[in-house]
C-alpha cells in the first residue's frame, strides 16, 4: 500500500458513514472528564454546543445572524443535568460579501480553534454532526457538503474524529419523534431543562424558530445524543 493510501484509508476511517437510530450503540456517560461536542454546521449561522463532563458546564456557542447579537451573552444556571451551568457564547459576525472559499476557512478555522481551546488538557474529546441528506441536491446543499468535508479534514488534522447520526434518529432520540419540526424540537429542548433562548436574543413574537435558536437547539441535541439515557431533565 502506498503512502497516498495510507492516508486515504485513515482519512476514511475518521468519517463514520451515517447511520439510522438503531444501529448506533448506546454510549456510557464518561468518567468525568471527557468532552461531548455537537455540531449544527451552515454556511451562515453554524452552532457548536460543548459539554464539559468535569464542569458540568455547556458552552453554546454561536454566529451572530444581526448586528445586535454581537455581543449577546447568557450565563446562568438551568435545570437540565442537575443545575448545569449554561454558557452563551458569540462567534465573530460572518462576512457574507467575502469568497466562498474564505467563508469555508473562516467558519471551519473557529470551530477547530474552539474546540482545541477547550480540549487543551488532553480530555477524551467526542464530536457529532448531522449525516448528509444525499436526496437534496441544491447548490446550497453541496456548498455545506463542501464546507462539511474541510471541517472534517481539519478536525483529523488536529487528531479529532467525527461521529455522524442521520437527521431523523437525531430529531428521535431528541424529542421522541423522527418528523419533528423545529418548532417541537425547540419545546422538548425548553422541557429539558435547557434556557428560554427566543425570549434571550427578543425572538418571542417569532411563530417560527429563527437563527441562531435554531442552531444552538440543533447543536444541543446532537451533543445530548452521545448519551445512553435522554431523560426528561438530563441525561
Amino acid at each position: 500500500m502506498t503512502e497516498r493510501q495510507k492516508d486515504n484509508e485513515s482519512i476514511s476511517n475518521t468519517i463514520h458513514r451515517e447511520t439510522d437510530m438503531y444501529d448506533i450503540k448506546e454510549q456510557p456517560i464518561g468518567n468525568g472528564d471527557d468532552i461531548y461536542i455537537g455540531i449544527d454546521l451552515s454556511l451562515n449561522s453554524p452552532g457548536m454546543s460543548i459539554y464539559i463532563e468535569n464542569e458540568n458546564t455547556v458552552y453554546a456557542y454561536y454566529f451572530p445572524t444581526r448586528v445586535k447579537d454581537i455581543n449577546r451573552r447568557l450565563d446562568t444556571r438551568i435545570k437540565w443535568n442537575s443545575n448545569a451551568r449554561f454558557l452563551l457564547c458569540p462567534f465573530h459576525k460572518q462576512n457574507q460579501a467575502v469568497p466562498l472559499l474564505d467563508r469555508y476557512h473562516s467558519i471551519s478555522s473557529t470551530l477547530v480553534g474552539t474546540i482545541l481551546k477547550h480540549s487543551k488538557n488532553n480530555n477524551k474529546v467526542r464530536i457529532r454532526m448531522e449525516g448528509y441528506a444525499f436526496g437534496c441536491k441544491s447548490s446550497s446543499t453541496s456548498k455545506l457538503h463542501e464546507l462539511g468535508g474541510i471541517l472534517k479534514y481539519q478536525l483529523y488534522l488536529n487528531g479529532f474524529s467525527v461521529e455522524e447520526i442521520s437527521p431523523t434518529s437525531l430529531k428521535k432520540r431528541f424529542s421522541n419523534c423522527g418528523r419533528s419540526s423545529k418548532s417541537n424540537m425547540y419545546e422538548k429542548f425548553l422541557e429539558k431543562g435547557f434556557p428560554m433562548l427566543k425570549e434571550t436574543f427578543e425572538m418571542e413574537k417569532c411563530k417560527n424558530v429563527p437563527n441562531p435558536v435554531q442552531d444552538i437547539v440543533d447543536s444541543c441535541a446532537l451533543m445530548e445524543s452521545f448519551f445512553h439515557t435522554p431523560l426528561k431533565n438530563g441525561f
